[in-house]
């Protein structure tokens, strides 16, 4: 199975995003989370062989463009609207992770996209209620202040050295914060810092997430949700009681942080799996 990058223009964006070259009608779209990219899913991805895959760079991600600064999560939310029309997906999954939860749920909730999504796995996702602080994907700030210049690595990025400063405060935020359970392989740790670090829209995605509160009520197709016990961005009770409001299923994962894709990855294949054969 090949895995190869394409683009496709979206409005005035060049939309990157990863495609393999299976021809399936199980079909899975991925929606990366926050100090990510379409990267972050690429090995769950060579484990769905048989399945038909696309996962998005959104707009500022990965090798996708910014050229036009998001001001609401509807701007992301429309950017995937328009992929899923100009490829013309119907009975389809959606994966997501973090951020990439709460723009889904709105994407369920868009008259011209929801009746062609099959179900919905979410990775702990956010959308229960706003961030606490100003902070790319942290819901309290406050509990990682032993994270060397955390806020002055990403806050101030533009006027504090550039790149290297930025990894080794990328790196040290993983460290204690995303991989707080288990650490990637060294390869896909460097490849998911190198994702952070292509992020161009760090303060506006943070102001996004410091208004976000997901209030339209039950979805109308079938979804789980996926949230790690020891999950220190987005606590588990709040995926629990986004499930309520949802009317997702709700599966706690143990030994488990804010990336379920590292610590139970075996899990998550599993539902994915059982979700996109339905």
């Amino acid at each position: 199975m090949e895995i190869k990058y394409d683009k496709i223009k979206i409005d005035e964006e060049e939309i990157a995003y990863l495609e393999n070259d299976v021809s399936s009608d199980k079909v899975i779209l991925f929606i990366h989370g926050n100090m990510s990219s379409s990267v972050c899913f690429l090995n769950l991805i060579k484990e769905l062989k048989d399945k038909k895959i696309f996962a998005i760079d959104m707009r500022g991600y990965g090798n996708s463009t910014y050229n036009k600064e998001v001001t609401s999560i509807d701007d992301f939310k429309n950017d995937i609207k328009k992929f899923i029309l100009k490829k013309d997906l119907n009975n389809f999954s959606i994966v997501s992770w973090s951020f990439g939860g709460a723009i889904t749920l709105e994407l369920a909730n868009d008259k011209e996209v929801l009746d062609r999504i099959k179900n919905a796995v979410f990775i702990s996702p956010a959308g229960y209620k706003p961030f606490v602080n100003h902070g790319p994907d942290m819901g309290n700030l406050d509990l990682f202040s032993d994270i060397i210049n955390f806020n002055m690595g990403f806050m101030g990025y533009n006027v504090i050295n550039g790149n290297s400063f930025r990894a080794i405060s990328v790196t040290n935020l993983f460290n204690h914060v995303i991989y707080n359970v288990k650490n990637p392989h060294r390869d896909e740790f460097k490849r998911n810092v190198y994702a952070a670090l292509q992020q161009r829209n760090v303060d506006e995605v943070a102001n996004i997430l410091s208004e976000y509160k997901y209030n339209k009520g039950r979805l109308k197709f079938d979804s789980i949700i996926l949230h790690g016990y020891d999950d220190l961005v987005i606590n588990y009770i709040e995926g629990k009681l986004l499930a309520r409001i949802t009317g997702s299923i709700y599966e706690r994962l143990d030994n488990c942080g804010h990336s379920p894709l590292t610590d139970r990855f075996d899990t998550v294949l599993k539902y994915i799996k059982e979700y996109a054969e339905k």
